[in-house]
């Protein structure tokens, strides 16, 4: 019994997931523990230092991130599963590896060249990046850059085997290793941030990226990879992926000088405004990742291999959007209604005030009304590297970049408006992004039917606007805080007091959890109801997630 237990484990952890909805079922669940960890771990980060201090901290992982961004990203998302898949279609495995191999070693060659530069003009480089810190926090910003860099060693090389897994139709066991990297951070913290400060998360840091990188390993044996040292750059692989990732690079590198301009601008705006901006990113990015990043992931391999067949490629395409649509636009209404009890609940903490809490929940509003868009923008952009044109959404994601940097850089310097503005900016920038793509992908393919595109949408719409409506009216008469500041609708109201048994006491987090869970049951029961009123076909997907769950692969 025990060795067929052993048998079935290892065929869950090895098997292969054939269908974008298996892949993505299993990204999702995996992907929820993972972004849990995350939450806990900025929990962790705001229980053991300040707004102010955690500053320094998100300040000095950007360069690490640009770095790794503008070395591997691209090549991953963008070409490398692309290529890898299209050789493994056509029984050529072994220049598949080669070309892995190859790709690997002159990607670890251009970070390390990176790297040294940073490791020479850190000091200079951080003090741009963060024109508003003290001369002692550019100072310590600098060093914790420099001890970061080693995590990204072992990222550039867990990501790569990632791309493999996937390019096999492998989503487990990367998905379970990804989530490794919270676990270090807050093991770090926890351990040894007491004793060395910041210095703590940053240890757990490269722990976290070694343990991503590691546990891959024997998949990636299973499937028959070994990696040799090679610098052959002629090798015809790694050619073609070299000419499909260009383009995406500039695309990365616009999107990091973003990113890094978003830094810069907190920094300027005001203290503890670097950390409401990251924490509310991380927030609005938990359903995002979880279903738009994911059923992305999922769905690259499938389509690249139906890029020759337009048809089949543009019923899986809308497919796959709608139920992905489905899932994140009732989530991010919830994120809209219940921003400060979310925020609460996973950012409060002794050093993270009420103030704090409110701002941040500020900047989560204004990144929730675009999760969609969020979501679609990264889904349509590998439809564009499915059919292996990589120029079209890097023109298109600059052209929206230049559109959100302006809005920040106007809101921040010239209106002085809050951290808020930077994510409304981001937010206008993202419609403009995922509107353009649709478009050009629509020319692309001959057209989509623009009844089948369009009338799924407005019915999930109405959907979950109808059950954000019922969850903020309840969110307000349950809250026993909504009533004694008068807030809302309930300004000219007095609470009846045959009433009060019904009203929850949110200072106290078991209570705060429990509205929550209410609210949020309440919300999903409505999305349910409309959706069944509505006849929304993807409705279906739930059950096909939880039969899924139940038998998750296909071997």
């Amino acid at each position: 019994m025990i060795r067929e237990l052993f048998k079935n484990g290892r065929s869950i952890i090895f098997g292969k997931q054939t269908t974008i909805l298996s892949a993505a079922s299993v990204l999702v669940l995996i992907g929820l523990a993972s972004r849990i960890l995350g939450l806990l771990r900025d929990r962790v980060l705001a229980n053991f230092f300040t707004p102010q201090n955690l500053d320094i901290y998100f300040a000095a992982a950007r360069i690490p991130n640009f770095i790794f961004d503008l070395v591997i990203a691209g090549a991953i998302s963008t070409a490398f599963i692309p290529v890898f898949s299209e050789y493994l279609s056509r029984d050529k495995k072994n220049e598949a590896f080669a070309a892995a191999s190859t790709l690997i070693s002159l990607s670890l060659i251009f970070f390390l060249v990176l790297a040294a530069l940073y490791f020479v003009l850190a000091t200079k480089i951080s003090a741009l990046i963060a024109p508003g810190f003290e001369p002692d926090q550019i100072i310590l910003m600098s060093k914790l850059t420099r001890v970061m860099l080693a995590a990204q060693v072992f990222f550039i090389l867990a990501n790569f085997l990632t791309g493999i897994a996937h390019s096999f139709q492998r989503f487990i066991i990367p998905a379970v290793s990804l989530a490794l990297y919270n676990i270090g951070i807050i093991w770090g913290t926890v351990l040894f941030a007491r004793n060395f400060g910041l210095y703590g998360p940053v240890i757990g840091m490269i722990v976290g990226a070694f343990l991503y990188f590691f546990v891959q390993l024997p998949l990636l044996k299973n499937l028959g990879f070994k990696f040799s040292w090679s610098l052959d750059h002629e090798n015809p692989g790694v050619r073609k992926i070299a000419r499909l990732m260009a383009p995406r690079m500039l695309g990365l590198f616009a999107n990091q000088v973003d990113a890094t301009v978003d830094v810069i601008l907190a920094s300027l705006s005001s203290l503890g405004a670097l950390t409401y901006f990251s924490f509310a990113q991380h927030l609005q990015f938990f359903p995002v990742s979880l279903f738009g990043l994911t059923i992305a992931q999922a769905a690259l391999p499938t389509l690249s291999r139906e890029a020759n067949n337009i048809t089949e490629f543009k019923r899986i395409f809308l497919t796959t959007l709608h139920q992905m649509f489905f899932l994140v636009i009732p989530v991010s209404a919830a994120l809209l209604v219940l921003r400060i009890p979310f925020v609460r609940l996973a950012f409060g903490a002794a050093r993270f005030d009420w103030e704090a809490t409110v701002t941040t929940g500020y900047v989560v509003a204004a990144f929730a009304i675009s999760i969609f868009a969020q979501c679609a923008a990264y889904f349509l952009a590998r439809g564009f590297y499915a059919l292996q044109d990589t120029k079209t959404p890097v023109v298109i994601q600059i052209l929206s970049i230049v559109v959100g940097i302006s809005l920040s850089a106007a809101a921040i310097l010239v209106f002085h408006l809050p951290v808020w503005s930077l994510a409304l900016s981001y937010s206008l920038a993202t419609f403009l992004h995922a509107g353009l793509l649709l478009i050009f992908l629509h020319k692309k393919v001959g057209g989509f039917d623009f009844y089948k595109l369009s009338i799924p949408f407005m019915k999930i719409s109405i959907a979950s606007l109808t059950s954000g409506v019922f969850m903020y009216v309840f969110l307000k008469i349950l809250d026993r805080s909504a009533w004694d500041l008068r807030l809302s609708f309930l300004g000219r109201l007095t609470l009846p007091a045959n009433f009060e048994v019904f009203v929850i006491d949110t200072r106290y987090t078991v209570n705060l959890i429990i509205l929550t869970t209410i609210v949020g049951l309440i919300g999903a029961t409505v999305y349910f109801l409309m959706s069944w009123l509505l006849k929304i076909e993807e409705a279906k997907i739930c059950i096909k997630l939880l039969r899924k769950f139940k038998f998750p692969l296909r071997t």
